[in-house]
């Protein structure tokens, strides 16, 4: 992923989906350590069966774009 960000200097947003069902909970340490160490911009939660978080993270990325 880094080498990516490098090459493209593009933002990579990680996009967890089910938020439906629990989402990251106890997991969050774990996703915030894994997007410092892979050069990941953010992550948003998401359910598309509830329509949550998928349209504030391309809001982001759009923003993020935009720099």
């Amino acid at each position: 992923l880094l080498d990516v960000r490098k090459r493209l200097n593009v933002p990579i947003i990680l996009l967890l989906n089910k938020k439906d069902l629990g989402g990251a909970g106890s997991k969050r340490e774990a996703i915030d350590n894994f997007c410092k160490s892979e050069g990941v911009t953010a992550f948003f939660e998401c359910s598309a069966l509830e329509g949550v978080g998928f349209a504030e993270a391309m809001r982001f990325a759009i923003t993020q774009l935009k720099k």
